[in-house]
């Protein structure tokens, strides 16, 4: 998806838990568009802030949001990670 995205001339932020957040970011930069990574785990409260602190100081609005989080076994999946509410502009 975030291929299509790249290729489509959106800009992005990339997420993940691992180095590999900056290989992917490295190849969406291929297709000519500013790719932003930032390494952060989704399944908790302040991995959803890092990101959202990244989009903020973007200085750009959020046309769009992928989420692709992957839920831990070891998690609940009643238990909310975020109770938080995250407006799309400022």
């Amino acid at each position: 998806m975030a291929k299509l995205f790249a290729i489509n001339g959106f800009e992005l932020i990339a997420t993940g838990r691992s180095e590999r957040t900056d290989q992917a970011a490295a190849d969406l930069r291929r297709h000519g568009v500013r790719v932003k990574a930032v390494r952060a785990d989704l399944s908790q409260t302040e991995g959803v802030e890092t990101v959202w602190r990244a989009v903020q100081e973007s200085g750009r609005p959020l046309d769009a949001a992928v989420l692709n989080a992957a839920a831990a076994p070891a998690a609940p999946s009643s238990t909310p990670t975020s109770t938080t509410n995250f407006p799309c502009s400022s």
